[in-house]
């Protein structure tokens, strides 16, 4: 059995087209994934590591993991190895969720996904990564999509290039 990585080209030619389309990748870059051990995070792990070996522009790639201390049981060293797969740093950090949102008065989901986007950003500025990649699949879009239209009456989603305003 080969242990080289392998993503299947059926799916790496769908993301290929969004890379293109989207405008998403340019010379220099320095990319940081946010690693969180889910399929979704994993898979754009081994992708984005495929298609930077081929990549007609030179890029750079590195993992974060946000450890929001709900479990003793983090899998640092399993994050660490799976990166290590791949030939990619990975940096983490412990970011105490459940106090955060027992003083903000949100619900534990939004101060959860607020907490670890805002972890995620910052260490990518401190590190001078200019770009975040982040994981969603199209259930991801259509449950923004509805929580959007059911809490605040608008027909939107994210898009796959978001600018942050605040940190460019």
């Amino acid at each position: 059995m080969s242990r080289t990585p392998f993503v299947p080209a059926e799916l790496l030619s769908k993301l290929w087209r969004a890379v293109i389309e989207f405008d998403m990748l340019q010379a220099g870059d320095r990319i940081l994934i946010g690693l969180s051990g889910g399929k979704d995070s994993m898979f754009l792990t081994a992708a984005l590591a495929e298609i930077q070996k081929y990549a007609p522009v030179p890029f750079e790639l590195a993992c974060y993991t946000v450890d929001a201390m709900f479990s003793p049981a983090f899998p640092k060293a399993e994050l660490e190895a799976f990166c290590g797969y791949y030939g990619l740093k990975h940096y983490s950090e412990k970011v105490d969720v459940n106090s955060a949102w027992q003083n903000k008065g949100n619900t534990p989901c939004f101060t959860c996904a607020y907490f670890r986007r805002a972890a995620t950003n910052r260490t990518a500025l401190e590190l001078g990564f200019n770009k975040v990649a982040l994981a969603h699949h199209h259930d991801d879009a259509v449950e923004t999509f509805l929580m959007n239209v059911l809490t605040s009456g608008q027909l939107r989603t994210f898009l796959p290039v978001t600018p942050l305003s605040r940190t460019g």
